[in-house]
């Protein structure tokens, strides 16, 4: 996880730096709707309040399956791991914090498929 960890702040650094980004799609039309209605279905579910680590491990597979499709990095949009807390032995993340990095993600790669930016 610490590996994992140092990588993400390593993209983030870059993502912060404006560094440009292309993107190369490996996606048909079919699997591209599939990653985005699983994306928004797990949205809709999420419980109110802190988030537990498990549903944050869930989004990032999700996140993950999105990536192998195509070259794109969506660290930014990953909750980093010194942003769980621990509440009796157990991991969460603010609800807001991890709403917010949701809903980007989401917005983003919606956006970008409208556009024909990104036809993952």
């Amino acid at each position: 996880m610490r590996r994992r960890t140092e990588f993400m702040k390593s993209n983030m650094e870059d993502l912060a730096q404006g560094q440009p980004v292309s993107v190369r799609v490996h996606m048909t039309t079919e699997q591209q709707s599939l990653q985005l209605a699983k994306l928004e279905a797990f949205s809709r579910f999420l419980p109110d309040g802190d988030v537990r680590e498990e549903r944050v491990i869930c989004y990032h597979l999700l996140l993950d399956d999105i990536e192998r499709q195509i070259d794109q990095n969506l660290n930014y949009f990953r909750i980093q791991d010194q942003l769980l807390t621990e509440k009796d032995e157990t991991r969460f993340c603010c609800g807001r914090v991890f709403r917010t990095k949701l809903e980007g993600a989401l917005n983003v790669l919606t956006a970008l498929h409208r556009t024909n930016s990104l036809s993952f």
